[in-house]
């Protein structure tokens, strides 16, 4: 039976991707589109849940929350596509598994997913083990049980027979009575049944319980007194260093008394330091942080240090020995404390979101370009929720509605429909429900309420995972002073030949170069797949879509040139 991934995503287009992107890797999906349908509708058996955390009707961490209540263990890995580092670390304190950044990788996404699936089956494996064991332990009398707490302290019978003033034989006798209720043949089987069941192992200090009492507390058979487990639990620094590289791509320790600032190895070779060396204090770690970052990583560490935080996350840049700049998350807390409270020593972690910021800095490159090419052609972006009416508009679809420049990403549907000329609303509001109704390409005309400027919006209805409609997708554009439109994306089949558009050639070589790339990447992709994988309809289906639609798009940037030039002659 294959692995069931929950996809919890708020957003049609994101839960599609997703899941055709797991179902190529042999994954089965199950799609949410909010918190509320997840709870409701999900079979909470098995799986993985990919949960995003900001939703409209129930934030992921108000999913977290009821899935706690209800005693759900499915590993969670929590997405976000707002950088939010706060709401994320919360997440993780609910007891989140992974916390994945939008848009992730394919590589890190089904790392985190592996991992997660692979830690829920230890996890279950420990948890049936340990109940295994606490059955088992109930059977033996308090004296079987001492004997067996001596065992795992790795007492001879002679030093346990002296701790619990026995006789050796009659310590003997015990330990023969304990393997035959334990129900093993060897030591080391039944050590392994006193680890799991949480048995505190004899003590020989003379702190030890006094002959015929149990060390163990009362309550919950096989679970260890709470100054007992916190002893058993104490971490070294070399134990808790390893654990902290092995969870991310390196790990440092900083003792606040002599300012040295250790880096594991992996770091320290990943910059092409000195694999056994340190920093000498923090003007040495100054040093190599990239200056208009290393404000922030002060501020805050100041405030974790001073108890404002439980811990601190900062992105910084680092510096390899060879001058270039790495780009690191560092997080970490205090692990160590004087008698006053005072923080002796820091350690924490360093994960590279070089790849991650690179892919930021190109979504802010198109950003930029989307932005330029609204500008150019006097046109924006909107979007339409059906289910809760909210519309987003550009900073440009802002202006071209006379809202201003500067404000909230999404506006309610009254706040929308007031910017909409009195004259022009009952036709809009019909041309939108017309489009819903049929799902097909939509055309709506309208002028603005704020100076009368007409508008033509124009897009496609997005069908949801349950196949309704679920969003509007669009841009509006203004009427130019002769009557047409100074943008006709889909102009040649909407309106005359005289409203033609104007793209400068350089914009448009700009378009058009992502546009090929994308069919060319499904062309190859589907000539390699093999006759057996062409078989597959939705595989071929969705290559088939990328490229048409890559295509299309690219036709209209080359007719929107065509018209440009075509202008400039006249």
């Amino acid at each position: 039976m294959p692995a069931l991934i929950h996809i919890v995503d708020d957003d049609a287009q994101v839960r599609a991707a997703t899941s055709f992107l797991l179902a190529s890797r042999g994954y089965a999906t199950e799609v949410y589109a909010s918190g509320t349908d997840f709870l409701r509708d999900a079979r909470l058996t098995r799986g993985c849940i990919l949960l995003d955390l900001r939703m409209p009707d129930m934030d992921g961490l108000a999913v977290q929350q009821e899935l706690a209540r209800r005693g759900v263990r499915l590993p969670v890995i929590v997405t976000s596509g707002h950088g939010d580092i706060h709401t994320a670390v919360k997440a993780m304190k609910l007891g989140a598994h992974d916390f994945l950044p939008k848009p992730a990788s394919e590589e890190q996404i089904f790392a985190a997913i592996d991992h997660a699936l692979e830690s829920y089956r230890s996890s279950e494996q420990r948890r049936a083990a340990e109940h295994e064991a606490e059955v088992r332990l109930r059977r033996l009398s308090p004296r079987e049980r001492q004997i067996l707490q001596g065992l795992l302290a790795g007492h001879p019978n002679k030093v346990i027979a002296r701790l619990l003033g026995l006789s050796p034989r009659t310590v003997e006798m015990h330990r023969a009575n304990m393997m035959e209720e334990l129900g093993v043949s060897t030591l080391p089987e039944a050590i392994r049944l006193a680890i799991d069941g949480g048995l505190v192992p004899l003590e020989s200090d003379g702190d030890g319980p006094p002959a015929g009492e149990s060390v163990l507390p009362r309550g919950r058979p096989g679970r260890p007194p709470g100054p007992a487990r916190a002893r058993s639990g104490t971490m070294s620094s070399d134990a808790l260093r390893l654990v902290l590289e092995a969870s991310s791509d390196g790990a440092w320790e900083w003792s606040l008394a002599s300012g040295e600032i250790k880096l594991s190895l992996r770091v320290a070779e990943r910059l092409g330091y000195d694999p056994g060396g340190s920093l000498d204090g923090l003007e040495a770690l100054r040093a190599i942080v990239h200056p208009d970052d290393w404000e922030g990583l002060v501020a805050e560490l100041q405030a974790h240090l001073r108890g404002d935080t439980e811990s601190f996350a900062a992105e910084i840049r680092v510096k390899t020995e060879g001058g270039d700049w790495v780009w690191y998350q560092d997080s970490g807390s205090v692990i160590e404390r004087d008698a006053a409270g005072q923080p002796l020593r820091m350690a924490g972690t360093l994960s590279d979101i070089s790849a991650r910021k690179a892919e930021e800095e190109r979504a802010r490159d198109s950003a930029a370009l989307l932005d330029l090419a609204q500008w150019a052609g006097d046109a924006g972006l909107w979007e339409l929720d059906i289910d809760s009416g909210r519309v987003r508009l550009s900073a440009r679809g802002r202006v071209l509605h006379g809202l201003g420049e500067d404000g909230p990403e999404w506006i309610e549907r009254d706040a929308w429909v007031a910017s909409v000329a009195p004259g022009d609303r009952e036709a809009a509001l019909g041309g939108i429900d017309s489009a819903i109704r049929t799902a097909a390409p939509w055309r709506i005309e309208y002028r603005n309420a704020a100076d009368g400027t007409p508008l033509l919006a124009v897009g496609m209805v997005v069908r949801g995972a349950d196949g309704r409609p679920a969003r509007m997708v669009g841009f509006a554009q203004a009427r130019d002073g002769a009557g047409g439109f100074r943008l006709s994306a889909p102009a040649a089949e909407t309106e005359s030949a005289g409203e033609s558009a104007a793209v400068p050639p350089k914009l448009a070589h700009e378009l058009r170069q992502p546009l090929a790339a994308i069919a060319n990447f499904a062309r190859a992709i589907r000539s390699r797949l093999g006759p057996s994988a062409a078989e597959d309809e939705m595989l071929r289906e969705a290559l088939s879509g990328a490229e048409r639609s890559a295509l299309l798009a690219s036709d209209i940037v080359e007719r929107l040139s065509r018209d440009e030039a075509e202008g400039r002659k006249r």
